[in-house]
């Protein structure tokens, strides 16, 4: 039986918790899912699996067995003693990437031959440090959407926003980059918005009922110099890769 599709807004000051019986040994684990913010408003999904012989096992029985939910499932509005958040350095963050879709990022870059790009422009010269100030300095520490930012002392309201992500073995090469601000970069991140290869906003259908829509079809505000304008091959990947995703965030599909 399929596991039924679970949606992020769920989580929502709540905790699920779900009793499964694993396919190879037949035994009956109780899963907790729960979810809490580090730095930057970032999102962590964390599980804990319960055996039998753990303890709060039966306590998490007893929710379980309480609740409404079809499927053996439990929301608990609140929060449990014995689920530990712990801090989590982002620094020491690793993306985990099945070797399936390694293959399709190694195709598409081969394809645009990403590695020459980066090659040809030095992109080992580049850190994450020296890539926000540069794409923040050639887009004049203002947004490409907006031609804004908010700005207090040292505080600014301004991202450097990957083009092709970090997590897809994107490249801290300026020309991956565009300074967004923070919303703007949330957005684009999401796949809510693209950039066409004249640099022109495209607004994805589903959002065109926001603010968003107010900038489609504009073009970006551009650096001078070449050098640091956005790689069409990466504004590419972003289009073909990136767009639209927001559609399935927050998912929990069944893998059989």
């Amino acid at each position: 039986m399929h596991e039924p599709t679970f949606i992020d807004y769920e989580y929502q000051g709540k905790i699920r918790i779900q009793s499964q019986r694993t396919s190879r040994t037949k035994r009956i684990l109780n899963r907790v899912f729960s979810k809490y913010y580090i730095e930057q408003n970032i999102p962590i999904y964390k599980i804990d699996i319960f055996r039998e012989e753990d303890e709060y096992y039966e306590d998490l029985n007893q929710l379980i067995n309480s609740s409404s939910i079809p499927g053996n499932h439990a929301m608990y509005d609140g929060t449990l003693g014995f689920i530990k958040t712990q801090m989590i350095n982002l620094e020491n963050l690793e993306t985990i990437i099945p070797e399936e879709t390694k293959e399709v990022i190694k195709k598409e870059q081969d394809r645009y031959n990403y590695s020459e790009i980066e090659e040809t422009k030095g992109s080992n010269l580049f850190n994450s440090v020296s890539f926000r100030d540069f794409v923040l300095l050639s887009y004049q520490n203002k947004c490409a959407i907006t031609n804004v930012a908010i700005f207090h002392d040292k505080l600014i309201n301004l991202e450097a926003a990957h083009i092709m992500p970090k997590s897809h073995s994107g490249s801290f090469l300026p020309c991956n980059g565009i300074a967004l601000s923070r919303d703007m970069h949330w957005a684009f991140d999401k796949g809510m918005f693209a950039i066409s290869e004249k640099y022109e906003i495209i607004v994805h259908d589903d959002v065109k009922n926001t603010i968003l829509n107010n900038y489609h079809g504009q073009k970006i505000n551009l650096p001078v110099e070449d050098f640091f304008k956005p790689e069409k091959a990466f504004l590419h990947y972003h289009r073909e890769k990136i767009f639209g995703l927001f559609k399935y965030s927050g998912v929990i599909r069944s893998s059989q």
